[in-house]
This record gives C-alpha cells, sequence and structure tokens, in this order.
C-alpha cells in the first residue's frame, strides 16, 4: 500500500519527533522516576502562517544547503494528503471492521515517559510496548499524542476548537507505520481531567529552557469518547515531511476540554493546524459504527 521509501523517511521524521535522544534535543533529568522535558531544536524552519514563506502552503518549497527541497511530499498532488474534510455522507461502509475497544489494549495508569514542546506542538511520549492497537492482525504500539488547536479535520463542516493525535507505530514497517486515532474536543467549561494531569506541567517545557518534570500516568481509555463511531482513510503526516503512511481512525463523538485549557496551548505554540487538503480520486473514507 505505502512504498518503502516512504516508510523509511517518514519512520525517521517522526522518530525525530518521539525520541530525544539525537544531539540537536537538550534534556535536563534530575530524577530517575520523573518524566523528561525536552526541547527539539534543528533541522529546516517551518511554520503553520498562512502566506508566509515558511508556511502550508510553501512546505514542500523549503530548501537547505543540501536539497532543493526538503518536504517534496508536502506539494506531492499524487498522493492523499492529510487533513481532510470528512463527511458521513459521503463516507462508504468499511470492508473489515474492527472495534476500537476490543482491539485496543490501553492502560489506565500509562507511564508518561517525556513531555515535548517541538514548537509546533505538545507531545507525550509512551512506551509503545504498554499500549496496543491491533489493526489488520498487525500490532501497533502507542508512541505519542500530540494537539492542534483548531482542529486539523473537519467533521460534517465543523472546525473544533482541539484534535489530539494517538500515534501508533508498527516497527516492522510491512504495514502503513502509523495508526492514528483522532480525538475531537468541544469547548467545556470544565478542564479535562486527564489533560489536566499534564497541561501544567508543559508549562515548565518552555521551548528555549527544556527541564525535568515529575512523572505523571494517563487513564488512557478516558481520553477516548464512550461512542466509537469512526471514520477511516489512508492519508499523510499533517506536517512536514507529509509522508504518506499514515491510517486515521477518526472518532465521530468528541470530548470535552476547558476554554483555558485550549487557549493555553495556543499560547504556547500558536495557531497549530494545517489547512484542509483535497479528496483525491480514488480515496476511500469509510465509516464503522459498532
Amino acid at each position: 500500500m505505502f512504498p518503502m521509501k516512504y516508510i523509511a523517511g517518514a519512520l525517521a521524521a517522526l522518530g525525530a519527533m518521539i525520541c530525544a535522544c539525537s544531539s540537536d534535543a537538550e534534556t535536563h533529568d534530575d530524577h530517575a522516576d520523573a518524566a523528561t522535558c525536552v526541547t527539539v531544536r534543528g533541522g529546516p524552519l517551518w511554520n503553520y502562517s498562512a502566506g508566509d514563506p515558511l508556511g502550508p502552503s510553501h512546505w514542500g518549497e523549503i530548501a537547505s544547503a543540501q536539497d532543493a527541497s526538503v518536504y517534496p511530499d508536502c506539494a506531492n498532488e499524487s498522493q492523499q494528503q492529510s487533513p481532510i474534510a470528512m463527511a458521513r455522507s459521503g463516507a462508504g461502509v468499511v470492508a473489515r471492521p474492527f472495534q476500537l475497544g476490543s482491539e485496543l489494549a490501553w492502560s489506565t495508569a500509562a507511564t508518561v515517559q517525556n513531555l515535548r514542546n517541538d514548537g509546533h506542538t505538545w507531545i507525550a511520549g509512551f512506551d509503545p510496548a504498554q499500549n496496543q492497537l491491533r489493526v489488520d492482525g498487525t500490532d501497533y504500539g502507542l508512541a505519542q499524542f500530540h494537539v492542534h488547536a483548531p482542529s486539523e479535520h473537519t467533521l460534517d463542516g465543523k472546525e473544533y476548537p482541539l484534535e489530539a493525535h494517538f500515534v501508533h507505530l508498527d516497527a516492522s514497517g510491512t504495514q502503513p507505520f502509523a495508526a492514528v486515532i483522532a480525538v475531537m474536543f468541544e469547548e467545556s467549561e470544565n478542564d479535562n481531567p486527564e489533560l489536566a494531569k499534564i497541561w501544567p506541567k508543559f508549562d515548565r517545557c518552555a521551548q528555549e529552557a527544556p527541564s525535568s518534570v515529575t512523572g505523571v500516568t494517563l487513564d488512557l481509555p478516558r481520553l477516548l469518547p464512550e461512542g466509537r463511531t469512526y471514520m477511516t482513510y489512508d492519508g499523510s503526516l499533517t506536517t512536514p515531511p507529509c509522508s504518506f503512511t499514515v491510517r486515521f481512525f477518526v472518532l465521530l463523538e468528541p470530548l470535552k476540554a476547558s476554554k483555558a485549557q485550549i487557549r493555553q496551548l495556543q499560547d504556547a505554540v500558536g495557531r497549530n493546524n494545517r489547512p484542509i487538503q483535497p479528496i483525491l480520486a480514488g480515496t476511500q473514507v469509510s465509516i464503522h459504527r459498532p
């Protein structure tokens, strides 16, 4: 389904997001049982500003001293890019549906290994061996989740104030390497209790001042809605390098987060959603109702 050259390139790119072991990452760890706060630097710059030479419409044109285009896939119009506008009315039926319940083994006490501000979003990292998602017989491990405000996908024309991406990896590279569960959030007066466990800790993850933070565990199933109806399609990373190696499972029932929580993210990293991409002929968007 996905050429190996895309899998290899995207593995390297996402590895840079979820691993803080390169020379471009800084850490400060005073406690063995602490989640590490990591800031990732280095690499070609890009941003979300419309009209900016480094903005989304120009990601495919960004060059470096070594390459005429660092992120050519971002401008590839022959492959399905993400995000997309999803509509129930135009969706087909999932041929081999699976339940985001029986096929999902998330811990109610998942240890957050590190918290990262990469300048574009906030990322919570996990041990992929501890939280699993099985898709078509292949086990994918939860490596991280990150957030976009406002949402990247739209559902029946609606844009939500927050969208979380739970990124699961298949390290073998024999399947689409990333299976992403996307969860929308509506604005509420009350804080989301699971986000509240880590949101304040990102205050110590300033992009220019990484530091150690106290370890924390999350009840991951509480970050999924009770309703498990989802829409699915094969697309791309929504950030550079925009590789075509992602299978999205977008849940239709939203969770809730407070206005203050949403504002805290936006104040830290700004508006961080890629614009909607055209749906190409041949792209299958399907819906599954439990």
